[in-house]
């Protein structure tokens, strides 16, 4: 579980509770919101996507390639000099 805070702005709340809570007008509030992460900090739909992911990399026709080592480094340079 991962907990999430952020600052709220008294004044962005919605009316209905401001006339239930005056004190609050000028005040700043949190909002602490939860979610479910695995052990390596990923949400289920995170993990989801990363596992689809794998199993794409898997299938040899979305490979792209072989490259050379040298065609790779040049690759890599040309887009340091854009």
């Amino acid at each position: 579980m991962r907990n999430i805070i952020e600052p709220v702005q008294a004044a962005t709340l919605p009316a209905e509770i401001l006339r239930r809570m005056p004190e609050v007008t000028k005040a700043h509030l949190l909002r602490i919101t939860y979610e479910i992460v695995d052990e390596n900090g990923f949400t289920e739909e995170q993990a989801a996507e990363l596992r689809q992911a794998i199993e794409e990399s898997k299938d040899s026709s979305n490979l792209v390639g072989p490259f050379s080592p040298e065609e790779a480094i040049s690759y890599l340079n040309s887009l340091d000099k854009e």
